[in-house]
Formats: structure tokens, sequence, C-alpha cells
């Protein structure tokens, strides 16, 4: 969210970048550490996928949520 707010004044381009930046970096950050639980424990890993994508699920709409209402708080000039 914080790359988004940062780039939500900016040009699309940088925009966009910003928010695919932020959603692969997540992406890496928890399938690593996905990858490193499944390999080092004993628990189970369909189960605990289950809850992970209902987690991500949750948060990417919470996120497309304030970056709605962000933008419907910007002037209405600004493109």
């Amino acid at each position: 969210v914080v790359l988004a707010v940062w780039a939500h004044d900016k040009p699309q381009r940088v925009f966009l970048t910003a928010l695919l930046g932020g959603f692969l970096g997540r992406l890496i950050l928890f399938g690593g550490g996905i990858a490193l639980l499944a390999t080092a424990t004993e628990f189970p890993v369909a189960a605990f996928m289950a809850g992970l994508f209902g987690y991500y699920v949750l948060f990417q709409i919470l996120e497309i949520r304030a970056l709605r209402r962000l933008s419907a708080a910007r002037p209405a000039g600004l493109p």
C-alpha cells in the first residue's frame, strides 16, 4: 500500500509499475517463506496454503478498496 500511495499522483506507468512491483515483491517474499516452512517443518501444507490464500485474497480486496477510496478523494481535474 505504501508504494501505491506514493505513486497515486504519478503518471499511470509509474503507478502501475509500483503496484505490480509491490504485488510481485510480496509474492516472492511469502513464496520463499512458505517454501522454507514446507521443507523445514512437518505441518499440513494443504491447510496452510488454503488459509494463506484466503488471507492474501482478503488483503488484496482491502488494498483495492483503499486505492479506490484514495482515487475518489483526488480532485477531479487531475489525471
